[in-house]
């Protein structure tokens, strides 16, 4: 391939990479917007540190402009402007501190003042500043009332009541900041509901989220409260101030110690001495750890790592885009093969030239192609991808190409596959947490092989001696048939079990056929189980 030639595909690649790429332009502004954002909370603490409450106000307010209305998560933009209150509350401008705070809390309606910044004066300015809150009941078979708050490292008590006869065990199932999946927490039956508490261990600074569901005899789901998307919160905060939450008719629980931390979600069999230290929530009077029953066990593998759709299929397309080597004389051929890497054939598909055509082609006029990027075949294929990981996709692709060589000459000369088909065997890394167990966009890369038609048309020009005039026929670049291919592009997940993804990859196509270098945009759709 010519350099000039080399120069325009590559040129050619990066045009439709960028534009393949273009949805993740959008998630790395917002990113950077987040990371920003963050800086600027941890620069504000040195600042305050200083008491140079002027210059932390100044950083914090640029950083919130630059988050404006949706470049930064909820709680991130909250967290902001809960410490521009405190930086404006500590200048001396308690009004606009009240303002601030009131903003932060309605964004995020489950935000703690930020521990770094505590003291009593301020804090008695942040929970001024929202009137008191009805806590939300729970939206669906049980009726709940979560606490108002709890202190770190205590048990949270959770108790829910339910009118159903039908519940035999009650879990609870929450979430810390910290936390990627969701865990369990048994409740117990207590006067005319259930209760329990969510361990200490879990119940640190941040917020904890959860919600409530019930089973009947037979381990199926019989009521609900709340789902992985609809929670309950509970702010946890280093200190509370008033009647801590409890159980209906017992103690507040004790903040734990270190000792019972470690004593926490111990196995069956395992010594104890109260239920909340058994991953069963039951500790018997021999002072062992109860079994976790077989739907329990199932239950608890369900809150555990996110699952994800293991096998996944759908439909993919391709474009072949090309430079053709550059040559003279494409359609004249040796004893019946062409030295050129093309393969001629007329207009209506048959191949060019015969025997005595060949013979009688002018020298000098049997054809020569111009250099310039050409569009070739059309990939559609089946797609099958196993998840091995919640990054990896592994997998075959097989199908049909469209736009393909038409004649029988270069199959006939070994030179290609006779039958326009695409095989080629894949793998996928898909950049991110867990991208394909969650929905959204992320960036992904892949490498494949495999066996495919790779031909690139273009008209030439040919004269035969003893006719007037020159006649149009098509010179096909007849290239592999094995390939080798890299690329990458964007992947969005509509929902762990839909997905699209474009991107292009370069592919380097070898065998008895010529050399080929192509690029192919591409798009799939897939569909995971």
């Amino acid at each position: 391939m010519k350099p000039h030639a080399l120069l325009r595909l590559v040129l050619a690649s990066a045009l439709l990479a960028l534009g393949a790429l273009a949805f993740e332009g959008v998630a790395m502004a917002d990113r950077k917007s987040e990371a920003i954002a963050n800086d600027a909370l941890k620069r504000a603490d040195d600042d305050y540190l200083q008491s140079d409450f002027a210059k932390a106000l100044r950083r914090l307010q640029t950083a919130e402009r630059t988050c404006g209305e949706a470049s930064c998560t909820a709680a991130t933009h909250a967290a902001l402007i809960r410490d521009i209150g405190t930086m404006q509350f500590r200048l001396g401008t308690p009004e606009a501190a009240a303002s601030s705070f009131r903003r932060a809390k309605k964004l995020d309606p489950t935000i703690a003042l930020n521990p770094d910044y505590d003291a009593k004066d301020l804090r008695e300015a942040w929970e001024a500043a929202s009137p008191a809150a009805t806590q939300p009941t729970a939206s669906g078979d049980f009726t709940h009332r979560p606490a108002t708050a709890q202190a770190a490292s205590t048990p949270l008590p959770v108790y829910v009541e339910t009118a159903s006869d039908a519940i035999a065990s009650v879990v609870v199932k929450y979430k810390n900041d910290s936390m990627r999946s969701f865990r369990r927490a048994v409740l117990k039956k207590a006067g005319n509901g259930w209760g329990g508490y969510i361990p200490c261990a879990d119940v640190v600074q941040g917020t904890l989220r959860y919600y409530v569901q019930g089973f009947d005899k037979d381990g199926e789901l019989a009521a609900t409260s709340g789902d992985p998307n609809r929670t309950f919160s509970v702010p946890i905060r280093e200190s509370i101030s008033g009647e801590p939450p409890a159980l209906p008719g017992e103690p507040a629980p004790p903040k734990c110690t270190e000792k019972d931390v470690q004593a926490l979600n111990l196995d069956e069999g395992s010594r104890c001495k109260e239920d909340r230290q058994c991953k069963s929530g039951t500790c018997t009077s021999a002072g062992r750890c109860k079994a976790i029953s077989a739907f329990e066990q199932e239950e608890a593998a369900a809150s555990g790592p996110r699952q994800i759709a293991r096998f996944w299929v759908g439909v993919s397309g391709s474009l072949d885009l090309t430079i053709p080597a550059g040559s003279n004389e494409v359609c004249a051929q040796t004893a019946g093969v062409s030295t050129s890497g093309y393969w001629c054939t007329t207009p209506d598909g048959t191949d060019y030239p015969t025997t005595a055509q060949n013979a009688a082609l002018a020298q000098g006029r049997a054809g020569a192609p111009s250099s310039e990027l050409t569009p070739g075949g059309v990939h559609i294929t089946a797609t099958i991808d196993y998840a091995a990981t919640s990054n990896l996709l592994i997998g075959v692709r097989f199908g049909y190409v469209a736009n393909a060589y038409s004649g029988q000459a270069a199959s006939a000369a070994g030179k290609t596959i006779g039958t326009p088909i695409h095989a080629e065997v894949r793998g996928t890394w898909v950049f991110g947490d867990e991208p394909i167990a969650r929905s959204g966009l992320a960036p992904y890369a892949f490498v494949a092989g495999g066996v495919a038609r790779f031909d690139a048309p273009t008209t030439v020009m040919v004269a035969e001696k003893g006719v007037a005039g020159d006649r149009a026929v098509r010179a096909w670049y007849v290239a592999g048939p094995a390939f080798g291919e890299v690329g990458g592009g964007a992947r969005y997940a509509f929902s762990p079990r839909v997905a699209f993804s474009t991107g292009i990859g370069l592919n380097l196509a070898v065998g008895p056929g010529a050399f080929g270098v192509t690029v192919a945009p591409e798009m799939t759709l897939q569909y995971g189980f």
